[in-house]
């Protein structure tokens, strides 16, 4: 056995130990918390750092749940949600370098009893509802039970803080290569409420990191500090007619206008429509969001047809300068359509605009970006979404990313495509499939997966996945199988997989070699207390030409 393969098992022996061990000795669970359900998903709107899911409300997702999202040959980026509708959610990753793709799938980590999972077996009946957490206060014969509920003032209200403290940390040691990457993080997303007394909204949200690597002899490491967020908002409550952030914020009904320094305005009309504008800086898209003197302003509206925004149109405009030049026209649209509790439909897209000034895009309109998704459920535990994206390099001043070259902004306009679906067949049982086709210029790929779960039916508290998928891409194709047990026990899971990829390279580049890779990994949750989460996980990968051992944890504390 190799040095890294008994550094696998005896890591996995230790996370069986601790989940096993209070049960071994007769006693109760350590953690006090709900343990996770893993809900899976998949991205069907992907906008720089925020991502739309095909899960929502319906499966007992909630703003300010764990998402992990899955990566090919990458670690998992991770995210909270941010906003939640009845079928899908709305997801602001932690690492705003951080590229997903459409159709990547990912999970959300969901207390269990929240949690409505695929492959559930029925109950029946209607759940009872929670006790109220509100005095009902006086009442006086005569008047509606329905009367309406006079909001107290701001003066009236307790300031109110809460938020969440995260550390993560993952050492990979590449022994094929002579490699090594180490690196940290921690970080705090904080909301403030009423904190003068004004009704108005403190946010903060940032990070610190530390990053090693070590090549052969020669080592590298940063430390890198930034702030994603540092804002604060007068109104947009319930009543509130107007909503002003000042600050360091994302942009909220368009992210792809991005991170600005400066001012955003919303005015809110009765029916629930809004027009807005933003005027600041746009800091540098990198690691540590730098300052500039990029200058951005904007223009938005909202429209939605009842309070319940069972339809939303949106349309905006962002003008940006760069050194003093003028640089982009955007032109940004939005769609979202739920004809009823099971249906959703959306669409997004970006317009640039070229004035005759551009070297490489000739003048007038040129779609950047479109995405578009339908996503539908049929009945308990079945459902399947459509999706289809378009992306053209726009031609900017702007440099904070590697620019492409010239034919890459001329000639590559990458158009993707599919579906994914699942059907509860039985009782605990549920079968996935999933196909993406993609296509460039040039080159063109796809992408198939059919997987079968079982909850609860190899044993009561377990969950077996197992699967089949093939990849086809412009040098690569590659076939392989996977399976994964997950254990639950009082306030935890532990989770055993494993990966075989058969992997065949285009003969014109590497004279039609072959090689099988495979993936060996453990993961533990558990909930410690309701407000504290703590995952660890080892993974070894080795075949041919690759031996690498990565071992990861993260903590996150909710106040």
């Amino acid at each position: 056995m190799t040095p890294r393969l008994d550094t696998l098992w005896r890591a996995a022996a230790l996370a069986g130990w601790i989940a096993l061990a209070p049960v071994a000795a007769g006693g109760e669970p350590q953690g006090t918390g709900d343990a996770f359900e893993r809900i899976d998903a998949v991205v069907t709107v992907a906008n720089g750092p925020v991502v739309t899911l095909n899960r929502g409300a319906t499966s007992g997702i909630a703003k300010g749940d764990t998402v992990l999202v899955r990566r090919v040959g990458r670690a998992d980026a991770i995210g909270r949600v941010v906003r939640v509708t009845a079928n899908t959610c709305v997801v602001e990753l932690e690492d705003l370098e951080a590229s997903v793709a459409l159709g990547v799938g990912g999970e959300v980590l969901v207390p269990k009893s929240r949690a409505v999972p695929d492959g559930a077996t029925a109950k029946g009946g209607v759940p009872e509802h929670p006790p109220w957490q509100e005095p009902v206060g006086e009442w006086a014969p005569g008047t509606p039970l329905l009367a309406p509920v006079s909001s107290p003032t701001a003066e009236e209200r307790d300031p109110d803080l809460r938020g969440r403290v995260y550390t993560r940390a993952r050492y990979t040691d590449d022994g094929d290569s002579d490699r090594t990457y180490a690196r940290w993080w921690t970080g705090a997303d904080v909301e403030w409420s009423n904190p003068f007394g004004a009704g108005g909204e403190f946010r903060f949200q940032g990070d610190a990191s530390y990053r090693d690597y070590l090549t052969g002899t020669r080592s590298e490491d940063e430390l890198i500090t930034r702030v994603q967020r540092l804002s604060y908002t007068l109104g947009g409550r319930d009543g509130d007619d107007y909503r002003v952030e000042v600050g360091r914020f994302l942009h909220g009904v368009f992210p792809e206008f991005g991170i600005v320094d400066g001012v955003q305005y919303a005015h809110r009309f009765d029916g629930g429509s809004q027009l807005g504008g933003s005027v600041g800086f746009l800091p540098d898209w990198n690691d540590d969001l730098a300052p500039t003197d990029d200058l951005s302003t904007a223009i938005y509206y909202r429209w939605v047809n009842d309070p319940d925004e069972r339809v939303v149109l949106a349309a905006g405009y962002q003008k940006t300068w760069h050194g003093g030049a003028a640089d982009r026209d955007l032109i940004a649209g939005s769609f979202a359509w739920s004809p009823d509790d099971v249906t959703t439909v959306q669409a997004r897209a970006l317009v640039d605009y070229y004035d005759g000034t551009a070297v490489l895009e000739s003048s007038g309109f040129e779609p950047t970006e479109l995405h578009a998704s339908v996503t539908r459920r049929f009945g308990v535990g079945s459902g399947a979404t459509l999706y289809a994206s378009y992306f053209d390099w726009p031609e900017l001043l702007k440099d904070e990313f590697p620019v492409p070259p010239p034919e890459t902004i001329q000639d590559q306009k990458v158009t993707r495509g599919g579906a994914n679906g699942w059907v509860r067949v039985a009782d605990g049982v549920t079968v996935y499939g999933r196909v993406d086709l993609w296509k460039d210029d040039v080159n063109s790929g796809d992408f198939e997966d059919l997987r079968v779960d079982l909850r609860d039916v190899l044993y009561d508290g377990s969950l077996f996945s197992t699967g089949l998928y093939r990849t086809s891409g412009s040098f690569v194709d590659g076939l392989g199988g996977r399976a994964r047990l997950t254990h639950w026990i009082g306030a935890g899971s532990v989770q055993v997989g494993y990966d075989v990829t058969r992997y065949t390279q285009d003969a014109a580049v590497a004279g039609d070699d072959t090689t099988l890779q495979h993936v060996v990994g453990v993961a533990y949750d558990t909930r410690i207390t309701d407000d504290l989460d703590l995952t660890a996980d080892v993974e070894q990968r080795f075949g041919d030409d690759l031996d690498a051992l990565s071992v990861g944890v993260r903590a996150t504390w909710r106040f």
